[in-house]
């Protein structure tokens, strides 16, 4: 059985890693759901490099998507929903079937993001995420 799938935008700009769980988003979702649970997630971005482009991330995700058929993944953020192109009105924690995928739209852990000020956000996250490693 594969794992699920935490997919993010760029390397991050400290340690140019996928989602690094010792610094940055990677820090920041470990703190929130545990160094156990990050580690049952293989971590993918949309794009290679360390700059986010809309337009790349667009051509890139018609790729992504057949990478990801028969996956869980969990997307984090709007921006990377947005260039996969996944249906809109989905809400936050909230999943969708399409392109062969079962895809989750997660709030972007960005420091920037005060979504998860709040401990309502940071535990229906947790809980997703714990949901989804454990199948």
């Amino acid at each position: 059985m594969q794992r699920p799938v935490m997919l993010g935008m760029v390397k991050n700009d400290a340690t140019k890693h996928v989602l690094d769980p010792t610094c940055g988003s990677g820090r920041r979702l470990v703190a929130i759901m545990g160094r156990d649970t990050f580690e049952k997630y293989e971590r993918m971005n949309l794009l290679k490099g360390d700059e986010w482009r809309r337009f790349g991330a667009k051509r890139a995700s018609h790729y992504m998507r057949r990478v990801l058929e028969g996956r869980t993944v969990m997307v984090l953020g709007n921006a990377v929903w947005e260039a996969m192109n996944l249906h809109p009105s989905c809400a936050w924690f909230k999943g969708v079937e399409q392109y062969g995928a079962t895809y989750y739209r997660v709030p972007h852990p960005s420091g920037m993001n005060i979504q998860y000020n709040s401990k309502e956000t940071r535990d229906m996250a947790r809980e997703l995420f714990q949901r989804v490693a454990d199948g």
